[in-house]
């Protein structure tokens, strides 16, 4: 594990809306799990008034689009600090993002 680097796991659920954080990569599976079952489930009571083509499309929808994304955070050191100009922080062209998502 990297020190100076966080990482976390998000759940994305439709449109990519966050809808949860997780800092064990298991847990975001198992949270994953429960939605993509919860959502089959309402899918099946609705399953009546849906056509053959709407089915398949909900449902390939309801159990592909509830994404993980592992996001790292890289945190600053004693090293950085010291390596700063000031020209540099004064116009803030040193800050780190506040997250970047990995494949």
């Amino acid at each position: 594990m990297n020190e100076t680097e966080l990482t976390y796991w998000i759940v994305l659920g439709p449109g990519r809306k966050l809808i949860a954080n997780f800092k064990k990569e298991e847990e975001a599976e198992e949270f994953r799990r429960k939605v993509v079952v919860a959502r089959l489930e309402q899918l099946e009571r609705i399953r009546a008034v849906l056509t053959d083509g709407e089915y398949r499309g909900e449902y390939n929808f309801r159990r592909n689009g509830i994404i993980i994304k592992k996001i790292v955070i890289s945190m600053m050191t004693s090293e950085d600090i010291e390596a700063a100009k000031n020209e540099d922080l004064v116009d803030g062209s040193f800050l780190i993002t506040n997250g970047e998502e990995v494949e």
